[in-house]
């Protein structure tokens, strides 16, 4: 902004013979000081004085600007040849370099700071991008080497494609998403309520975003570095591929993170820890005679050990397909269909008989989000829907079962069917998993219609 400044400068009467020599003076002394000082200090708003000045006894009228009025502290007559007024102009001129040096010197300061913002913003950067290079080829070999080793957590129902987004302030989960990284794997497993115990399959999940940077030393897979841990950790992962956590068919138990009560020194609350915890029997279990306790038992709370778990699946590929398989999947469709033009119709909403937890108040219309928009962008999340045909593959059935359950369970979630991605990981077979499928989108139907509220 420009801003016009006016100095006045009381002059005895009788001086009119060196009027020019002091606006002379003056203008080019302490105008350019005046200057100077509004570019270092400037005002903390703009300010205008009115382009016609008022008459004032003292205006300096043979001013080259006539809207500038000059202010001398000084009220002594001036004389071109008083030596006190020489001495003045000498100190004008030493509080002129004074004021230029300090401009000069703020100046370099604010170009050195910006040229140290631009080289840790770059080196930030480079380290990110390094970082994200680094973790694809990590992962491109984990998934397809069959068997891979990752820490694992029970954390929360995640499928492949969906993203979790929050923040944390739990000391452990920062510093492990601080140091596996942008672009880091973990396992995500769920816990069964009901059975009290960890559920085995899960999803590898990869870090999408993470507000902090990973310390140069870590690496995926073993103990945590430890050090300070972050104050609140912004985070966004995203369900990568199915996996399976291998051990046992029977009493399986491995050292994984949960959040328990009892791993909070003082047991106020619930924190992340990891321990010695037990799994639900499976009957796709390995039971090579190994130990699966995976790690030693004295290691701290706070530090991660990986596990062994299984990428490739492969029993899912050798299930026979026939007729019936075919035409239960080909009956969901149509439901999935129905399923989102309810969901996405903020008019379901208004029947406040719908139970769906992403309500503004319980009991009234509208949700907190626009239902729309969030199935729009579950569904592009999702990508297209594996539909089935007689020529699909038992691998391509299996997809098909978990982008259904991923859509009526979206992440964010809105509460209108019941949960079913853990029982879903958890099936054995695809018709388990059609059964499973089929029931769930008709029961969540029901309730978006009103006809049986949930």
């Amino acid at each position: 902004s420009t801003h016009a400044i006016a100095f006045f400068e009381p002059l005895p009467c009788g001086q009119g013979a060196t009027m020019a020599a002091v606006n002379r003076r003056l203008m080019c002394s302490q105008m350019h000081m005046f200057l100077v000082l509004l570019l270092v200090f400037p005002p903390a708003r703009p300010f205008l004085l009115p382009r016609q000045l008022p008459a004032h006894p003292y205006l300096l009228s043979s001013s080259p600007l006539p809207q500038l009025l000059v202010l001398q502290s000084s009220t002594s007559p001036i004389n071109d040849n008083d030596n006190s007024s020489e001495n003045n102009n000498n100190d004008d001129d030493d509080n002129d370099s004074n004021m230029m040096a300090e401009l000069s010197r703020r100046i370099s300061d604010l170009s050195e700071s910006e040229r140290q913002t631009s080289e840790t913003f770059e080196q930030g950067l480079q380290r990110r991008v390094a970082s994200v290079a680094k973790s694809d080829q990590f992962e491109a070999q984990a998934l397809t080497s069959g068997t891979t080793n990752l820490p694992a957590i029970a954390f929360d129902q995640l499928l492949p494609n969906q993203r979790l987004a929050g923040r944390t302030t739990d000391p452990t989960f920062g510093r492990l998403l601080r140091d596996l990284g942008l672009g880091g794997l973990f396992v995500v497993v769920s816990l069964d309520a009901r059975a009290r115990k960890v559920r085995r399959s899960g999803v590898v999940a990869r870090i999408e975003y993470v507000d902090v940077d990973a310390p140069e030393s870590s690496s995926w897979g073993g103990v945590g570095p430890g050090g300070e841990a972050p104050t609140a950790v912004d985070f966004r992962i995203v369900g990568r591929a199915r996996c399976r956590i291998l051990g046992p068919t029977t009493n399986m138990e491995c050292r994984v993170g949960r959040w328990r009560r009892g791993h909070d020194p003082d047991g106020e609350e619930a924190v992340l820890g990891f321990a010695k915890e037990r799994f639900l029997d499976s009957d796709s279990g390995v039971d090579d005679g190994t130990t699966v306790f995976n790690g030693a038992a004295d290691f701290v709370l706070s530090e991660w050990t990986p596990v062994k778990v299984d990428v490739a699946l492969e029993n899912e590929d050798t299930e026979e397909m026939t007729d019936q398989i075919i035409e239960k999947a080909q009956r969901i469709v149509p439901m999935l269909q129905q399923w989102i033009e309810l969901a996405s119709s903020s008019n379901t909403y208004d029947n406040i008989d719908v139970v769906a937890s992403a309500r503004i108040k319980k009991g009234e219309a509208g949700l907190l989000t626009d239902p729309q928009k969030h199935i729009s962008s579950v569904l592009k999340d999702l990508g297209q829907m594996p539909e089935p045909s007689p020529d699909s593959t038992s691998r391509s059935l299996h997809e098909f079962c978990f982008w259904g359950a991923a859509l009526i369970n979206p992440l964010p979630p809105l509460g209108v069917s019941l949960e079913v991605r853990g029982r879903m990981l958890e099936a054995t077979s695809i018709e388990k998993r059609l059964d499973l499928l089929e029931r769930t989108v008709s029961r969540s139907i029901q309730n978006l219609d009103g006809t049986r509220p949930l």
